[in-house]
């Protein structure tokens, strides 16, 4: 959504407040029973993204790469910055204005994919 200043992103899992945005990218246990135990996570600035997503118009995706996995070998924590952190504009058109987050260079994680649509 664009607000005077730049741009503002919305969705279930955005939090904070204007120009503060940001996503969590949660680590945890799954239980038999499907529940889930916390145990890291890692906060992603969606104002981080706005110089690209603000480039990329209405064509294209904006892909956030994470390495998921810290310089101890565990799972990477606290806010997110280079050179863990990775945004790149492509030209393949997703069709639906969308952010992708992809996890990279972790063996022990699957990939990542979130979805956010700056709206209207």
């Amino acid at each position: 959504m664009a607000r005077e200043g730049g741009l503002d992103f919305r969705g279930t899992a955005v939090q904070g407040r204007p120009g503060a945005r940001f996503v969590y990218l949660t680590w945890g246990d799954v239980d038999a029973d499907g529940s889930f135990a916390m145990f890291r996570r890692a906060k992603l600035m969606l104002a981080d993204l706005e110089p690209v997503v603000a480039g990329a118009g209405d064509t294209g995706q904006v892909i956030a790469r994470v390495d998921l996995t810290d310089e101890c070998g565990g799972p990477r924590c606290a806010r997110l910055k280079p050179p863990a952190l990775r945004i790149e504009r492509t030209a393949d058109d997703g069709g639906d204005g969308s952010v992708a987050f992809a996890g990279s260079r972790c063996p022990r994680t699957t990939a990542i994919q979130r979805h956010l649509r700056a709206t209207d």
